[in-house]
């Protein structure tokens, strides 16, 4: 395999730009649930004293990298609080709400504004990693928002994010958005197909190949030590087809696809809905998170999926455990997208001779 596959562009030759996420560097204070939560941390941090902020968001020691008093000061050079609220890819399906102004080393710990600032407008961000410790590749996910340095997990790196357009600074004689393909590699898909594909087709294409578990076990041992190599097909019909898919997954990982059904479901009596435990009953094909109430129509496929080292369900369960069950048929909907994933990750394989 390692004639060919080495062959391939990776990630970093397709792309002109990417960046590791950003470095919050302290969740408790700087990412919040909802952008009201959001909204009202930053004023009640804003006016409190020093150390009972310390206690407070457990915020720990100063550092060269983040301070109180710097902190404070990127949020009272803005004048509105509300513009600097943004969402941002927190985990897997699990997005959340931040403050940045873009400012390093202010309320945010390593911003990467250079390239974070296209995601303040309408993009999409593909997520990879450069390296993989755990047991194999399946790093790859997709954001329209910003996206913090976890979003995988890989005891070897953190995630990148690879924009699909750039946007020109206000201050910039450009008027339109680019994209960030490199020149060399809208070249050589011009080459090879005699047309230059619209961006987002290109973006399905690649995500496709990601999705593909012929070519994540294939190419394990390669996926493990750098970015991940695309193989390009020559037949553009088949090129098409497969980029069909991975818009399909795009979609349906932003949570925009209309179409999906909803397999599970939330069931049980009572007025609990605190995640007390999680507990996966196989024969049952149900998650308990208390006595009284549970996930159903839970596959053991889709309570075992991974997405960026993660076991997505537990992941979502476990960041909430003691708290109440806020959006269930949310969680329905993630379990649903799971088991539409593993469908056509099946039917990218069909399409996929490599």
């Amino acid at each position: 395999h390692i004639s060919y596959y080495l062959k391939w562009p990776s990630l970093n030759d397709i792309f002109k730009i990417n960046s590791v996420g950003i470095v919050t560097g302290r969740d408790k204070l700087t990412i919040q649930e909802n952008r009201k939560r959001m909204y009202d941390t930053v004023v009640n941090f804003t006016c409190s004293e020093n150390e009972f902020a310390r206690m407070v968001w457990n915020l720990g020691k100063d550092s060269s990298d983040w301070s109180i008093d710097n902190a404070k000061k990127d949020i009272l050079n803005t004048k509105y609080y509300e513009k600097y609220i943004y969402p941002i890819a927190y985990r897997p399906f699990d997005n959340r709400y931040t403050f940045y102004t873009g400012k390093p080393k202010g309320f945010i710990t390593r911003s990467r504004y250079d390239v974070m600032k296209h995601m303040l407008k309408e993009n999409i961000g593909l997520i990879s990693v450069r390296q993989v410790a755990e047991t194999s590749f399946n790093h790859a996910f997709v954001t329209d928002a910003l996206m913090e340095s976890r979003m995988t997990l890989s005891n070897k790196g953190i995630a990148y994010l690879f924009p699909l357009y750039l946007y020109p600074d206000e201050d910039s004689f450009e008027e339109t958005r680019q994209t960030n393909f490199k020149p060399e590699f809208l070249q050589f898909l011009k080459d090879l197909y005699k047309i230059v594909p619209e961006p987002e087709t290109v973006m399905g294409y690649i995500y496709a190949i990601l999705y593909s578990d012929q070519y994540r076990s294939k190419f394990a041992d390669f996926l493990r030590t750098d970015f991940p190599r695309i193989p390009f097909i020559e037949d553009y019909e088949q090129f098409m087809k497969l980029s069909d898919k991975g818009l399909d997954l795009i979609n349906a990982h932003m949570m925009k696809a209309k179409d999906i059904v909803n397999i599970a479901k939330y069931e049980g009596q009572g007025d609990n809905n605190i995640i007390e435990s999680i507990e996966y009953l196989e024969s049952e094909n149900c998650i308990k998170i208390n006595d009284q109430k549970k996930f159903t129509c839970i596959t053991p496929q889709m309570w075992y999926y991974h997405i960026g080292g993660y076991q997505v369900l537990h992941k979502y369960l476990k960041d909430r455990r003691t708290e109440k069950m806020s959006d269930p048929v949310y969680f329905c909907k993630i379990a649903s997208v799971i088991n539409h994933t593993i469908k056509i990750q099946e039917e990218i394989d069909e399409l996929l001779d490599l």
